[in-house]
């Protein structure tokens, strides 16, 4: 029988999820979003063959990229709209929720519900979010 390819090794912190110097412009943003998906794709495809460990780093991946993506604008001292913040954070509560079910297949329990609460504690701030909106276009 064939050896199972090994997963893919976890970049070290700050590798593939640093993103370039220069503009953090529109397009720069729809670059990154399109490698977020593509480390998510990635992770539910590697999810849906059972290969659970890829799963889980092309999901941590994802998540790097996010954290990257909201980090970008900090040396900068700009903050990114409160929509842009909430779409991020959208992304990142899917991220975290498939983790958590990668995590749950592999019986790590305990990992599994500690990033289950992180992606309830960002969707509550998401329901804030849109509550705030709501009352704002009143």
């Amino acid at each position: 029988a064939a050896a199972a390819a090994p997963p893919a090794a976890a970049p070290s912190p700050g590798a593939a999820a640093t993103l370039p110097d220069g503009p953090r412009d529109e397009e720069h943003e729809k670059g990154h979003r399109a490698k977020i998906r593509e480390a998510q794709n990635a992770g539910t495809e590697a999810y849906q063959k059972k290969d659970l460990e890829a799963a889980r780093g092309h999901f941590e991946e994802a998540l790097r990229l996010v954290a990257a993506l909201n980090d970008a604008a900090r040396p900068s001292k700009t903050e990114p709209p409160s929509r842009v913040l909430a779409e991020r954070d959208a992304v990142k509560v899917k991220l975290l929720k498939f983790l958590s079910k990668a995590y749950e297949k592999m019986d790590d329990k305990k990992r599994a519900r500690e990033i289950f609460a992180e992606s309830r504690t960002i969707e509550k701030r998401l329901l804030d979010y849109e509550k705030r909106k709501r009352e704002a276009n009143k």
